[in-house]
């Protein structure tokens, strides 16, 4: 009897010790092959096209590897604790003759997808509250507060993401209570080396002991985290606002006759600010890029030209989308003398150009809620109010239209700067503005698109299905997207 009564305590202690199966140490829950696969398609397949070192494309990797077992794979490896990352591809992009590049790290498919589960699990879990604000977003907040304060403090950080300090990251999210395993993975991601195809294996093996790789999913949610209680160190300060995007920061105060004078004031707060970074985060500011001042005297951020309330856009990034623009009307005026069969698509490259290009997508989830980014210049500077700029490129566009010889029927047809924006913000449904999966969204539609640009023959569109057809015009929009600079925010 007293036998018994022992077996039975002792599978009670069992049960209470022993963790549930879909559990691998304390809170960390086994990955599901189905929620790696709708990432895929819900993400990674709408907003990916870089091909990492193991040389495999989106398209052949849906050819040939995307199946239920590829991410039953992937799973298995995460669950079992054997996940290892393949080194990322190196891709410069090139910030100028005065500049390093910037360096930017391509993971595989199978990385990204993840990654794409990581930075999916950091916001949903462990920093629910987070808010990855955008930067149209930050200026908005910004342009409320102008009227309030005199002054500002406008700073740069040097090399933030590649100066982040692994053991203050890993640490933070330690103190979040994310699990070891989960902590693991992370680990691994900003580890892993960023290399070039060609280096050698001894290369390939070195790990990343400082910085966080950029253009990885993850990148963003953790430079975040890792200035996070920076920022609220300084929004709590009475008296100043505070701001900061990624690496720019901006601060607004006043100050009365208790205070020296601005410009003390203003020197005291960056010497306090660097002495913070220095010694909690091991960061440094660039002093080349330091000013303060008064507002009434204008201040770029982000891009944007901030004076009093009105908004506008800095000199510089107009002047880059002026030479942009008449780059690609050049180029249509070649190809017109050339009888090229290109001209209508280039046409169409001129307007997305102007307008922007957004392309909507649907949730593969029970709600199927709908998801629209943006693409493009004005997009990203959605937010100004100056309509006398919009008006001067539209008579820019004028002008290059009879410089550069476009057909009657296209100078008709040509889009305008102010109409554009006038859409952006008043008409969320527009049609002016092209939304490449609502206006082409079935394989007939992109098979006439194709033959109307005159990018493929009527006889050789007749012969393919309606997966290659989908392929040809995918492949020829991600071109076009790429062209366009990204804007971060979604419509819902």
């Amino acid at each position: 009897m007293y036998l018994v009564l022992l077996v039975r305590i002792f599978s009670v202690f069992l049960t209470l010790e022993t963790p549930p199966k879909n559990f691998i140490g304390e809170n960390f829950m086994l990955v599901n092959s189905q929620e790696l696969k709708d990432l895929y398609y819900n993400f990674i397949k709408l907003e990916s096209s870089g091909i990492g070192l193991d040389r495999k494309s989106k398209s052949s990797l849906e050819r040939k590897d995307l199946n239920i077992e590829y991410f039953e794979k992937i799973a298995e490896e995460i669950n079992t604790k054997s996940y290892r990352y393949i080194p990322y591809k190196e891709n410069l992009i090139l910030k100028g003759r005065n500049s390093f590049p910037r360096v930017i790290s391509v993971p595989t498919y199978r990385d990204k997808i993840v990654l794409k589960y990581l930075s999916k699990e950091l916001l949903n879990k462990y920093y629910s509250g987070f808010s990855l604000e955008l930067a149209q977003e930050k200026i908005e907040n910004i342009c409320k507060e102008l009227t309030n304060y005199q002054y500002f403090i406008k700073l740069d950080l040097v090399g933030f993401y590649d100066n982040i300090n692994h053991h203050i990251l890993l640490n933070k999210l330690e103190a979040k209570k994310c699990p070891k395993e989960f902590l693991k993975l992370i680990e691994g991601s900003i580890s892993n080396p960023t290399v070039y195809p060609e280096s050698s294996k001894y290369e390939k093996k070195l790990k990343n002991i400082k910085g966080v790789n950029q253009g990885l999913s993850t990148s963003n949610i953790l430079a975040e985290i890792y200035l996070e209680e920076f920022d609220e160190f300084m929004k709590g300060k009475d008296g100043i606002k505070f701001f900061r995007f990624v690496d720019d920061i901006l601060i607004l105060y006043n100050y009365n006759d208790k205070d020296v004078n601005s410009i003390s004031k203003g020197k005291l707060m960056i010497e306090e600010i660097e002495l913070k970074l220095r010694n909690d985060y091991h960061l440094t500011l660039n002093h080349s890029k330091t000013h303060y001042g008064k507002l009434t005297e204008g201040l770029d951020y982000l891009g944007y030209r901030i004076i009093d309330k009105n908004l506008t856009i800095k000199k510089n990034n107009v002047l880059k989308q002026e030479k942009k623009l008449e780059k690609l009307f050049s180029e249509y005026s070649y190809l017109r003398h050339s009888n090229s069969h290109l001209l209508e698509f280039q046409f169409w490259r001129i307007n997305c150009s102007i307008t922007g290009i957004k392309v909507t997508s649907v949730e593969n989830k029970p709600e199927k809620k709908e998801i629209t980014k943006r693409y493009g210049w004005l997009f990203y500077f959605s937010k100004i109010n100056d309509y006398t700029l919009m008006y001067r490129l539209d008579k820019l566009l004028k002008k290059f239209s009879k410089r550069y010889n476009l057909l009657p029927e296209h100078q008709n047809k040509l889009k305008k700067f102010s109409r554009s924006l006038l859409e952006i913000k008043k008409n969320k449904n527009s049609t002016y503005i092209c939304d490449i999966n609502k206006e082409f969204d079935t394989p007939e539609k992109r098979k006439e698109f194709l033959i109307s640009k005159k990018l493929y023959s009527e006889n050789v569109m007749n012969i393919m299905d309606d997966s290659g057809i989908n392929n040809l015009f995918n492949g020829i929009i991600f071109k076009t997207v790429r062209e366009l600079e990204e804007d971060k925010g979604r419509e819902s």
